[in-house]
């Protein structure tokens, strides 16, 4: 959390290392996975990843880090990397196997990706998932599948923040910046109806997944 929010807008936040880590817990596959890295910066985890996966695509707004990043992919000589100037929230999520991000994403962003995605794509964070999505730490990571678990209540969301077994939601505050933590409190007091904008989560919306998945495979 902490080197996440520290370095985020860095076009250079994941060092090689770090980012090796991930591949590992990912374990992607070059016949079938599409990774996308959002808010990629210079794309170097794009680069890194790319002889690992079918397709990896990095989206960036801003327009230097855009250039930079369309330059390091050309001068890698990699074909299958592509970097789209995108802003997040308008980028299409729907050939995505695998979503990585270090930049801080709103419940709209999750939203979206749920609507969009197949069933079982994976989304790793270098911080928790906002108030009330459930992740599984691993190491510096929090990884997720679509479609998304609510976590079941406070603790269980403070004991994923913090990596401890016991943990209650007020040390997770005393983790963060003041800013921070009333954002916290909002999305807690919002929990149900923000839980509602994410979708699919009845019986009756599963169907429609599975529904959709045989569509998408023909």
């Amino acid at each position: 959390m902490v080197r996440a929010e520290a370095w985020r807008g860095s076009p250079t936040a994941t060092t090689k290392r770090q980012f090796l880590q991930l591949v590992r817990i990912l374990k992607p596959s070059k016949k079938r996975d599409v990774f996308y890295d959002v808010g990629c910066g210079y794309a170097q985890p794009c680069i890194w990843i790319a002889d690992r996966v079918k397709l990896a695509v990095g989206i960036e707004n801003f327009a230097p880090r855009h250039r930079e990043a369309l330059r390091r992919v050309k001068r890698s000589g990699i074909e299958n990397v592509r970097v789209l100037k995108r802003n997040v929230e308008r980028a299409s999520y729907k050939q995505a196997t695998m979503i990585y991000s270090v930049i801080t994403l709103d419940l709209d962003f999750f939203s979206k990706v749920q609507r969009e995605t197949r069933r079982g794509t994976v989304i790793a964070l270098c911080y928790p998932p906002p108030y009330p999505i459930k992740a599984k730490r691993k190491g510096e990571y929090f990884i997720m599948e679509t479609p998304l678990k609510r976590v079941r209540d406070q603790s269980e969301y403070a004991k994923m923040f913090t990596g401890r077994k016991r943990a209650q939601i007020g040390d997770v505050y005393d983790l963060l910046p003041r800013t921070y933590s009333k954002h916290l409190e909002w999305q807690i007091s919002h929990a149900d109806s923000n839980w509602k904008k994410l979708g699919f989560l009845t019986s009756a919306d599963c169907k429609k997944w599975k529904r959709r998945e045989r569509a998408q495979l023909g």
